[in-house]
């Protein structure tokens, strides 16, 4: 989370030597953020209320928590934003794409104070951190906003990959009585709204993917052949 460009590039080059030609990375991505959340109406400072401190990033986009260690410094979002950018470039001329993030839903809890209109599902809480709320995914605002986020997200990258991470309701969410199929079907077509060459990459953790969320990708034309599941704990628990 606090790499800057040496250890990013010593990174880089250990990934190429060793044939990776994937990166997951998620520097900047509190740029793309504060860029989407502006867009919905929110102000800097509830926006950097919202975004939680770096060491936590990797439960934070993934839905499990918000707030907690921040706020960052404004510097923090030009200097990371200018480093992803430089990566980014480095990757490229390495035969590297990045893998960003999706959207599948993610909202601050608060979001109806900025949308009354937003179909929202809470998530309660994670190991006692408060959860972002997640957007009804078959309802039309689900559509509205990650088509909004994606735009936010090139705004920020450009059109550097294909590769987008992310799994909705992940480790215990709560999907409002949703069938995993409807919820899969439209995280898809959204993506691919955005980038018809998009392949969604999917961890397999815990109970995901269920056997219904990968049936779900069926139903769009090739809609498997868009898709990567990756198998992170293979050694213990394959599925």
């Amino acid at each position: 989370a606090f790499d800057g460009e040496k250890e990013w590039r010593d990174e880089l080059d250990w990934l190429a030597l060793n044939g990776v030609n994937v990166v997951l990375d998620a520097t900047a991505q509190e740029e793309v953020w504060r860029r989407f959340l502006g867009k919905l109406g929110y102000d800097h400072a509830s926006i950097k209320d919202y975004i939680a401190g770096p060491a936590y990033y990797a439960w934070a986009y993934m839905a499990n928590l918000s707030g907690f260690g921040g706020p960052v410094h404004d510097s923090w979002f030009v200097e990371r934003t200018e480093l992803a950018r430089q990566n980014q470039l480095i990757m490229r001329k390495l035969g590297m794409e990045p893998c960003l993030q999706g959207y599948s839903g993610m909202v601050p809890t608060n979001i109806k104070n900025y949308d009354a209109s937003a179909p929202i599902i809470e998530q309660g809480v994670w190991c006692s951190f408060q959860r972002p709320a997640m957007l009804v995914t078959t309802n039309a605002k689900f559509d509205e906003y990650a088509a909004l986020f994606y735009e936010c997200q090139k705004e920020v990258y450009g059109d550097v990959s294909d590769y987008y991470a992310t799994d909705p309701f992940h480790e215990g969410g709560k999907t409002g009585g949703m069938n995993a199929a409807d919820i899969s079907e439209n995280v898809l077509k959204s993506m691919l709204d955005a980038d018809q060459d998009s392949i969604w990459i999917i961890q397999a953790w815990q109970g995901n993917p269920t056997t219904a969320l990968l049936n779900g990708l069926d139903r769009i034309e090739n809609g498997a052949q868009h898709a990567l599941v990756l198998e992170l704990y293979a050694g213990r628990t394959p599925h």
